[in-house]
């Protein structure tokens, strides 16, 4: 990405050339945190604010932009650097975002139009003898959020309403009734463990018990938190097919795996490995104990894995309980919570099993996960070429496997 800004920015600034542009601003599809992402993508290629330009004499010698407008992360964020920004505290710490010391200009509007950036740069000659003609003195800003009674625009609503008119009354149909708020916002999930999270992996726990290769049913359920969409709250009340859809839009249906330790532990490292980071692959667990420590070096970070038993009721207190740990801990756990009927979010008492060794040899495990990461997408290697004892072609999607628990139906399985 770095040597592609400079590329064009020698074509683009060229003052013999057919653009004579006077700055230079970049449109990415990254992370803010990690190279080659915005924040040190910005400090390679010169996408400095003001006090960065102080710090940095020479700086206008080099190709590179002056401003970049980033994608893909979910959440809102404006880089200490800029100057003011109604709406936005630039000063509030954003988890991995550490690299950010003012020094830089980087932009992310979040996500699914929720919000806009409105920003003017102040422009001023830059330091004669270098490739750039202008510097940015100033860049003050405001984020507009999106509500539901904002203005439509007429045109985009009839059409709209031309296309959705025949789904809509399905799509509004409940399936559900929650006591509580579901919080599946990504800077959550994508960071930590959450009850809601838990409970979609639960549902997936037996949903393939009656398969014949399954024997006595999985051991557990590995996701990983992009399988969760919406980047929203829900409930408390109704939840319609709407809501489960755009919760579970992917259309790959989920399989069960036999594993290794080795391979499991691997795996889990894997989905650990880009934290804090808010990549989809973070774990969503069922079924299972994952003891991790993020201060460790990625592929370092996993401590120990437990088959969990399954409790009776949550009153269960035989032997030794594992209390719910914190997520957000530098050392923890990754487990479950459960709902009670009166909408308190109470721990359940989860019994620690038998470990799961990282070995090669000795017992094979069986593991519910979906089939791009059976494949080994998402970094997921450790997952590839494994066993099936239930594939693709006899799998069900997983907002079909919700659905039908939501409303109750069983269903024999058919290979």
């Amino acid at each position: 990405m770095a040597e592609t800004a400079k590329e064009l920015s020698l074509r683009l600034r060229d003052p013999e050339g057919k653009h004579k542009c006077d700055i230079v601003i970049a449109l990415t599809h990254a992370r803010y945190v990690t190279f080659p992402h915005d924040i040190a993508l910005a400090k390679a290629i010169g996408a400095l604010s003001p006090t960065g330009q102080t710090d940095s004499p020479g700086w206008h010698m080099t190709h590179g932009v002056d401003l970049i407008l980033g994608g893909h992360d979910h959440l809102y964020y404006v880089s200490h650097g800029v100057t003011s920004w109604e709406g936005y505290d630039t000063t509030h710490p954003v988890l991995g975002a550490e690299a950010d010391r003012g020094d830089v200009l980087v932009i992310k509007s979040g996500t699914d139009f929720r919000d806009l950036s409105e920003f003017a740069l102040e422009l001023v000659d830059a330091p004669p003898g270098g490739v750039r003609r202008k510097a940015i003195a100033a860049i003050r800003g405001k984020r507009h959020s999106t509500q539901p009674g904002s203005k439509k625009n007429a045109h985009i609503a009839k059409i709209l309403e031309s296309v959705l008119s025949s789904v809509s009354d399905a799509l509004k149909a409940p399936v559900c009734k929650t006591a509580v708020e579901l919080d599946l916002r990504s800077e959550l999930i994508r960071t930590q463990e959450t009850a809601s999270a838990n409970w979609f992996a639960d549902v997936l726990r037996h949903c393939y018990d009656d398969a014949p290769t399954m024997g006595s049913g999985s051991d557990g359920v590995f996701i990983c938190a992009g399988t969760l969409r919406g980047d929203s709250t829900y409930g408390p009340g109704n939840i319609t097919l709407g809501d489960i859809m755009e919760i579970l839009p992917f259309e790959d249906p989920i399989v069960a795996l036999e594993i290794d330790g080795a391979s499991l532990w691997d795996a889990f490292e894997q989905s650990l490995s880009t934290w804090p980071a808010q990549e989809g692959r973070f774990p969503v667990i069922s079924g299972f104990r994952v003891s991790w420590d993020s201060r460790r070096a990625p592929g370092q970070r996993v401590l120990g894995v437990w088959l969990v038993q399954e409790p009776a009721s949550a009153t269960n207190t035989s032997a030794s309980p594992t209390p719910l740990s914190s997520a957000t801990a530098s050392k923890t756990s990754l487990q479950s919570t459960q709902s009670t009927n009166s909408g308190a979010s109470t721990p359940v008492i989860l019994v620690d099993g038998e470990s799961v060794p990282r070995s090669r040899e000795g017992r094979k495990y069986r593991i519910i996960t979906r089939e791009y990461m059976a494949q080994g997408h998402d970094g997921f290697l450790a997952l590839k070429d494994q066993k099936y004892l239930v594939d693709d072609e006899s799998g069900q999607m997983m907002s079909q496997i919700v659905r039908k628990y939501l409303l109750g139906v069983r269903s024999s399985f058919i290979l």
